[in-house]
């Protein structure tokens, strides 16, 4: 199974998940082991690059917890089949984008290259002129 990257959307930060989330991401999250996600503001900037199984729980987790939360307003996701393809996408999104509020910033492994990061990292978020 090869990973699914759903286009960026319209992210409402003040509804419940199955509110927040589209059907194709309830329908994917529940074929698929681990999901990348990266939350952006209402200018296009990168706040935060994650990873979960549980999408429901760990963004219910953001909403309570994180000072970032109340700034999103854009949402990407990526539906990985191995958790570990999804570390490694994780790690490429947050060495490219370098998100506002990731605190931990991955390093690089011995043997990697720059050109790795194109291999593992999700297609950039497009964002409407």
């Amino acid at each position: 199974m090869k990973p699914r990257h759903l286009p960026l959307r319209l992210f409402d930060r003040h509804a419940v998940w199955l509110e927040a989330a589209t059907n194709e991401e309830r329908t994917l999250a529940s074929k698929y082991r681990c999901a990348l996600y990266r939350f952006f503001d209402f200018e296009g900037e990168l706040l935060y690059v994650g990873i979960s199984k549980d999408l429901p729980t760990r963004w219910d987790w953001h909403r309570c917890r994180t000072s970032w939360y109340s700034q999103a307003q854009y949402l990407a996701v990526s539906f990985y089949p191995e958790r570990a393809e999804a570390e490694r996408a994780e790690a490429a999104c947050i060495r490219r984008e370098q998100p506002q509020f990731n605190k931990s910033r991955p390093k690089s492994r011995p043997g990697w290259r720059a050109e790795d990061d194109v291999l593992f990292a999700p297609p950039p978020a497009q964002f409407a002129d």
